[in-house]
């Protein structure tokens, strides 16, 4: 009798056990370990991201302007009050021929686009102020404030400065823009400011001041008008009109990179003179002195030719008549 009880009392307990357990199962999902919260894992710090979340700065959409409108860009007069000039001058690694020549040099309109660096007819890589060779011409008046922001797109390794020629910078001389003598020079990606005074009027220009970059197309024109009068312009009677398209930009150019040319001239004793003059960026023809050499070897072969032809022309009529007489 205590057995058959024993049995019965443990298979209500295994029931009973079974029961609680399916329906734990249907409550809670499995291999599910409920514990408590300061026990879980805390939640992973988010990953750092390799671009800013903030938009790129205006400077990159390549808003820039080649300043020929400029309100600085006005008739000098005697007695006006000196404006303040502001110019952005975004610097770049650049190419000739760009996809932005479209179809220049075959068709010469073409050439003319916006953005569009000719050169000398060959694509060759350059720095660029504002994808512009020249850069954009400062014309103002004297005593105009010039404030000029130079901003940095060339390599990550590449610094850069802009010197103001002609300007004597006398009560600004950290302006002068020569690099670790009067000023830090300009990092990538960043900008400065130049503040100063044009006080030298005449014409001048400005170039880069770090490493080969005025060679590879960091230059332009810079203008300093007087008012029109032949107490303040002692050269007025010279001229009549006295316009922007009257600047004439002379510069030397190499068909391959300065760094490069340099590099041969100091390791292979290499020839690093310019064989090419560029005016107003443009050079009409390619008159280097390889190119004189074909231009001779083909006069001389064509003379030759025509020589030849006289002769045998002679000989053939002198022969007919022979024939003829006899």
């Amino acid at each position: 009798m205590k057995s058959y009880l024993r049995y019965v009392l443990e298979s209500s307990v295994l029931v009973v056990a079974i029961v609680l357990t399916r329906v734990q199962a249907q409550v809670t999902p499995p291999n599910l370990v409920v514990a408590d919260k300061l026990h879980l894992p805390h939640k992973p710090f988010p990953f750092p991201k390799p671009w800013p979340t903030r938009p790129p700065p205006k400077a990159w959409e390549y808003k820039i302007s080649d300043y020929s409108n400029h309100p600085c860009k006005r008739e000098c007069v005697a007695g006006s009050r000196p404006m303040t000039c502001r110019y952005v001058f975004v610097v770049e690694n650049y190419f000739t021929l760009s996809r932005a020549c479209h179809d220049c040099p075959y068709n010469q309109s073409h050439c003319s686009l916006p953005h569009c660096v000719p050169a000398d007819g060959l694509r060759k890589a350059i720095k660029v102020v504002n994808r512009m060779m020249p850069g954009p011409a400062i014309e103002v008046c004297e005593n105009d404030r010039l404030l000029v922001t130079v901003v940095n797109r060339l390599e990550p390794s590449e610094v850069t400065t802009i010197h103001w020629h002609g300007q004597l910078q006398e009560k600004t001389p950290y302006m002068d823009g020569v690099g670790l003598i009067t000023q830090c020079p300009i990092g990538f990606n960043a900008k400065f400011t130049y503040r100063f005074k044009a006080s030298d009027p005449g014409t001048h220009y400005w170039h880069a001041h770090s490493g080969p970059q005025r060679a590879d197309g960091v230059y332009g024109a810079l203008i300093v008008r007087r008012p029109s009068s032949p107490l303040l312009e002692p050269n007025l009677g010279l001229y009549e009109h006295d316009l922007s398209d009257h600047v004439i930009i002379i510069m030397d150019w190499t068909e391959d990179s300065v760094t490069d040319r340099l590099s041969r001239y100091t390791h292979v004793d290499y020839d690093a003179k310019p064989r090419l003059m560029l005016v107003n960026v443009s050079s009409s023809s390619r008159c280097n002195n390889s190119n004189l050499e074909e231009i001779v070897v083909v006069v001389v072969v064509v003379v030759v030719v025509v020589v030849v032809v006289v002769v045998v022309v002679v000989v053939v009529v002198v022969a007919a008549a022979v024939v003829v007489v006899l």
